[in-house]
C-alpha cells in the first residue's frame, strides 16, 4: 500500500503546534475569573478598564472570555436568534490627528454581525450585489450622528454580555486634553444608553483616561494584569512551569531544557508570557532552519529581542508600573484622610478678607458706595502762598 503524504498542519508548518498554544497560566487564570465575575455583576459599573504591559497576554485573555461567555449563554442563544453572546474590535490607531469614530461606529456595525444596515444607510445599485456576498455597504456620505444612531440600535437589540475594544489606548489620541475626556464620554455614553458594559482594554496609556471625571470614576472599575517578577518566588516557580509547557510542543526529537536559562529568558521577555512566545517561536524557526537536533542557546541569543526593542519595551513598562503605584499610592493617602476627624486634615487656607484684600480683588462697578475710583491727583503748581 502506497502511503499518503502528511497534509496535517503539522507537517505543512512544524511550529503550528506552538504558534497556536495558548496556556492557562496562573495570572492569565486569576485575572480571567476576576474579569469574568465583574462581567457577570458589574455592581453598576458601565466600563471595565482592562490594562497591562505589551505581551502580557491581554488579547489572549480576551479571546478566553469571550469563548466562555459564548459557551455559557448558549442555552439562551438558541432560543433568542437575535442575540450575541458577545462582540467586540480592536480600535485602530489613527495615522494623524484624532481617533476616527466614524471608522469605529462602522467596524462596531460589522462586529455585531448587522448584515442588513445597507437598508438604512445605502440605498445605491450596491446593495444587492452586497447583500449577495453578505457583506455591509456603507454610504461614504452617511454622517456620524446615523452611524452612531445604527450603532445604539444594534446594541440593544443584540444584547451582548459585553463589547470588548482591544487597543482602546488609541481612543486617547486626540489633539487636546478636552477631546480626550468628550472621546471616552461617546463610549460611556454608548455604554448607559445601550445598557451594555463595554471593556476597554490596552496597555498602560490607557490610564490617562481612568479618572477623567468623577462620574466615570463612580461607573467604571480597573484590572491591573501584571508580568511575572524575578524578585518574587511564587512568579519564578510559575515562569518555570510555563517554560516546561512551551518546550513540550517545540517540534524536535529532543526536547530543550528552558528552565536552565530561565533568569535569561524572564529578563529578556520582561516576564512577558506573549514576548516568550513570540521569541520561542523566532528561536525555533532558526533551528529547524540550521537543522539542529534541539533549540541552542545560541539560537536563542540570535533572535532575542535587540537591546533596542528590550530598553524600548522595559522603560515604557517601567513607567507604566510606576504610574500605577503612584496611583495606588494617592488612593491610599485619600483613605487615610477620610478617616481622620475632620479637625486633623489640614483645612485649605482661607483668602484674606482685610479691605485692602477686598478692594484689591474687587472686580470693577462692584465698589462698595462711596469708595473712590483710584486715580492720581492733580497737583497746583506756582500759585501765590504755596510752600515751596
Amino acid at each position: 500500500m502506497t502511503e499518503l503524504p502528511d497534509t496535517s498542519v503539522a507537517a505543512i508548518d512544524p511550529l503550528q503546534p506552538l504558534k497556536q498554544f495558548t496556556m492557562a497560566h496562573p495570572k492569565l487564570q486569576a485575572m480571567h475569573e476576576e474579569v469574568r465575575q465583574a462581567i457577570r455583576e458589574p455592581g453598576g459599573a458601565s466600563l471595565l478598564f482592562l490594562l497591562g504591559p505589551t505581551g502580557v497576554g491581554k488579547t489572549t485573555l480576551v479571546a478566553r472570555l469571550m469563548q466562555q461567555l459564548t459557551l455559557e449563554q448558549m442555552p439562551e442563544l438558541s432560543t433568542a436568534r437575535e442575540r450575541l453572546a458577545v462582540a467586540g474590535l480592536e480600535a485602530e490607531a489613527p495615522p494623524h490627528g484624532n481617533y476616527d469614530f466614524k471608522q469605529h461606529f462602522k467596524r462596531s456595525l460589522l462586529a455585531l454581525q448587522e448584515i442588513l444596515i445597507e437598508y438604512r444607510l445605502d440605498m445605491s445599485g450596491q446593495v444587492l450585489a452586497a447583500r449577495e456576498c453578505g457583506s455591509v455597504i456603507i454610504n461614504a456620505k452617511t454622517n456620524v450622528a446615523a452611524l452612531r444612531s445604527a450603532l445604539e440600535d444594534a446594541l440593544k437589540r443584540r444584547r451582548p454580555a459585553a463589547f470588548f475594544i482591544d487597543e482602546a489606548h488609541h481612543l486617547g489620541k486626540v489633539a487636546g486634553g478636552r477631546k480626550l475626556q468628550d472621546h471616552l464620554d461617546v463610549i460611556k455614553s454608548l455604554a448607559n444608553l445601550t445598557d451594555t458594559l463595554h471593556v476597554l482594554v490596552g496597555t498602560y496609556e490607557l490610564q490617562n483616561l481612568l479618572h477623567l471625571s468623577d462620574q466615570l470614576s463612580r461607573r467604571s472599575r480597573t484590572f491591573h494584569f501584571a508580568r511575572y517578577r524575578a524578585g518574587v518566588a511564587a512568579d519564578v516557580q510559575a515562569f518555570d512551569n510555563i517554560l516546561w509547557n512551551f518546550q513540550q510542543r517545540l517540534p524536535f526529537a529532543k526536547s530543550p531544557e528552558l528552565r536552565t536559562h530561565s533568569a535569561y529568558l524572564m529578563e529578556r521577555s520582561l516576564g512577558c508570557v506573549g514576548v516568550l512566545k513570540g521569541w520561542l517561536v523566532r528561536a525555533a524557526a532558526r533551528a529547524l532552519q540550521q537543522d539542529t537536533p534541539t533549540l541552542t542557546l545560541a539560537q536563542l541569543r540570535q533572535t532575542e529581542p535587540t537591546d533596542g526593542e528590550w530598553r524600548s519595551m522595559a522603560a515604557t513598562l517601567l513607567a507604566g508600573e510606576e504610574a500605577w503605584r503612584e496611583s495606588e499610592a494617592e488612593l491610599e493617602k485619600l483613605r487615610w484622610r477620610l478617616r481622620q476627624e475632620p479637625s486633623s486634615v489640614p483645612a485649605t487656607p482661607a483668602a484674606s478678607t482685610s479691605p485692602s484684600a477686598q478692594t484689591a480683588t474687587a472686580p470693577r462697578g462692584q465698589r462698595r458706595p462711596g469708595e473712590r475710583r483710584p486715580q492720581r491727583d492733580r497737583i497746583r503748581q506756582g500759585a501765590e502762598g504755596d510752600l515751596p
